[in-house]
């Protein structure tokens, strides 16, 4: 198959990223008895304990933008309670800790002073910048923020937290539609995306509710304490994936049970400018 790609497929090390990802979807496709997984799911008790506080919604905010005024208003309008967390900009220094803690051996190269002064090639006004390394450390702010949201979350008594980035639109029927949704997971779930991109589905667990096997992006979606425990106590230390891209890989590997909400609770703004550039 390998033999009829396009030339350039092969230079600038894109069959080094074509290679694994048809891997990554031959195991999507073939890997699983999916249709044993859903199921078991269907077959499940039913989660049944939603309890609205106002520190289940988390909204995650830069301090150098100015994107969470529509949101803000959209919850106080439903009547929702919920909190700001300051996100980590990945264009000012990270934590030395955390680089060695959740950073794998790209992230350390890239960002650990005593491999790298990175810091320092940023703030070069001499040198071109260097996009792909800038990229990076605004993927590795993404992903430290969501942990760190996980690890305040799992200190709590709560059983779930709702996370939503700062430039999502939420359905007029959220505060309605959520509850109910939640109420009817299994007891098994670990997270529930309320909207995602490259979505996989298995198939319908319950009304409004269906099974992934896998989906991209985390701009909004609820974790339970099973799942958070699982993150943060076996799998999040060490490495140089993206916050979605980790996420989407443990579905896959059946790490995660991860559920979606069929009709899209939040909705991103595409009308927004990218944090993941300075």
């Amino acid at each position: 198959m390998l033999c009829f790609l396009p030339k350039d497929v092969y230079s600038d090390g894109k069959l080094n990223r074509l290679v694994p990802r048809i891997h990554r979807e031959l195991r999507r496709e073939y890997g699983r008895n999916w249709n044993l997984v859903l199921h078991r799911a269907r077959n499940e008790p039913l989660f049944v304990d939603y309890r609205q506080s106002s520190k289940h919604i988390v909204v995650l905010t830069l301090e150098r933008n100015n994107r969470s005024s529509q949101l803000h208003l959209s919850l106080q309008r439903k009547g929702l309670e919920f909190k700001f967390m300051k996100a980590i900009d990945g264009s000012r220094p990270f934590s030395v800790a955390d680089v060695r803690r959740f950073g794998g051996k790209k992230r350390v190269r890239l960002f650990d002073p005593d491999f790298y002064h990175g810091w320092k090639h940023l703030e070069s006004k001499a040198k071109p910048v260097d996009r792909h390394y800038i990229r990076e450390r605004m993927r590795f702010g993404c992903f430290l923020t969501h942990v760190h949201t996980w690890e305040e979350f799992y200190n709590t008594i709560d059983e779930f937290i709702i996370i939503l980035e700062d430039d999502v639109i939420l359905d007029d029927n959220f505060s309605i539609d959520l509850p109910k949704l939640m109420n009817t997971l299994p007891v098994s779930w670990d997270l529930f995306y309320l909207n995602s991109g490259h979505t996989h589905s298995i198939g319908r667990v319950h009304p409004g509710i269906i099974q992934v096997r896998g989906a991209l992006g985390t701009f909004g979606y609820v974790l339970s304490r099973r799942g958070a425990y699982k993150l943060l106590k076996q799998i999040v230390l060490r490495t140089d994936k993206a916050i979605d891209h980790l996420l989407d890989s443990l579905i896959l590997e059946g790490k995660l049970h991860a559920f979606q909400a069929e009709k899209a609770l939040v909705l991103h703004r595409d009308n927004t400018a990218s944090t993941i550039e300075i």
